[in-house]
């Protein structure tokens, strides 16, 4: 078995091994550690995303080139015709030319008001939803975990309480080489 010149340089530090932290200079190596992941991640994740836009440019050209090629074919052959669509079939493929539906701009703000003058309350559409930001003020938890409204003290079987685990998280601060 081989092993590349990176594993050779640097131990595997994706497994736990059994050793631990003891000392500020240790966690401060881990630190870098993990400053390190990420800047690599980061680093070959622009490279392959660079390689991929070049390959998706690329290929993107070769598709407008070759789909306009068979829109000019397309336009010399015999082919069926119907309201919605003409299509000429081949082999591997069938050449489709779509008739599509014009668009509609629609200014929103000069038509709400348009369609309710006239009457066409049908096409306006009024649309509740819950105001959590506001709603969450009007309940506290009791003793045993369940919601209730803070007034009343009724308790609300909407909402129920997931609790989480708390997250570890090493904040990395600005990296200033000496």
């Amino acid at each position: 078995m081989t092993e590349s010149a990176y594993e050779i340089i640097e131990p595997d530090t994706t497994q736990d091994d059994g050793w631990t932290i003891l000392d500020d200079k240790a966690a401060e190596w881990a630190i870098n550690k993990i400053r390190e992941a990420e800047q690599d991640t980061i680093y070959w994740h622009k490279y392959y995303q660079n390689q991929m836009d070049k390959i998706k440019a690329r290929n993107d050209g070769t598709i407008e080139v070759m789909k306009r090629k068979l829109q000019a074919y397309f336009d010399t052959v015999p082919k069926r015709e119907t309201k919605t669509q003409a299509k000429y079939p081949l082999p591997s493929a069938d050449l489709v030319l779509k008739h599509r539906e014009p668009k509609y701009e629609h200014d929103d703000d000069k038509l709400l008001p348009w369609l309710k003058s006239n009457e066409y309350t049908d096409s306006v559409r009024v649309k509740e939803e819950v105001a959590w930001s506001e709603a969450k003020k009007h309940f506290v938890l009791d003793g045993s975990g369940v919601v209730c409204d803070k007034d009343t003290g009724e308790v609300c079987d909407a909402v129920r309480i997931i609790p989480q685990d708390p997250e570890f998280r090493v904040v990395l601060k600005e990296y200033v080489e000496d």
